[in-house]
């Protein structure tokens, strides 16, 4: 494996015995923090309002920082819909005749038509 890498066993051994840094600690603390939040939100929240919190929180975090967390956990935040009004009434709606006197009773079939 480390003739295809390119990579000396001694080189390999020493990378694999090495401690977590410090940078990755704190990127793996805050996605749990982020992850949280995010569920949290019902996965609405985006990367902004994420940082809004952690601020609250008293977290100190970039938002770029955020951004490429919730990239590489998958986040995407969901945006919710707007309402959309279905049914919108004529400006002109009490204005029509009643030209059926609200009696739907008729003498035969199609007759309430051609009256």
């Amino acid at each position: 494996m480390c003739r295809c890498l390119t990579v000396s066993p001694s080189g390999y051994y020493d990378w694999r015995a090495r401690p977590i840094s410090a940078t990755a600690r704190r990127r793996r603390d805050l996605a749990s923090k982020i992850r949280f939040y995010f569920a949290d939100s019902d996965g609405t929240y985006g990367y902004r309002r994420i940082a809004a919190e952690l601020a609250r929180a008293g977290e100190a975090v970039h938002p770029d920082t955020i951004r490429s967390i919730m990239r590489a956990e998958g986040l995407v935040a969901a945006q919710p819909r707007l309402a959309v009004r279905t049914r919108i009434p004529a400006d002109d709606a009490d204005g029509r005749p009643d030209l059926v006197e609200r009696d739907f009773t008729a003498a035969q079939p199609g007759y309430k038509w051609v009256r």
